[in-house]
């Protein structure tokens, strides 16, 4: 019987966790960057904010708005967005969509 190592049982629950049947979650695995995230970027360029005002509002580092900005990250919490999103006088909401 062969030992099993912490990563390679790690592996294994990727796999699993990647292995889907889900369409809408397959699309967007498939996606590059997050396009919440790229439309904040875009309201942060477009609103011509201090990032460091903007950082010392939300606690939000100003090197993470400027990964969005430069797309170093793909895939930011929600709730760092949310923050972010208020901030700048916006809200983030859940609106039924079409399938």
């Amino acid at each position: 019987m062969a030992t099993r190592t912490a990563r390679s049982v790690g592996r294994d629950r990727a796999s699993r966790r990647n292995a889907s049947d889900n369409p809408l979650a397959d699309e967007y695995r498939e996606m590059q960057f997050d396009p919440l995230m790229l439309q904040c970027s875009l309201l942060i360029g477009n609103n011509a904010r201090n990032l460091s005002k903007l950082s010392r509002e939300t606690g939000i580092s100003t090197t993470t708005f400027r990964n969005w900005a430069k797309k170093r990250t793909h895939r930011p919490q929600a709730a760092t967005l949310r923050f972010a999103l208020r901030a700048m006088g916006y809200e983030l909401s859940i609106t039924k969509g079409r399938r």
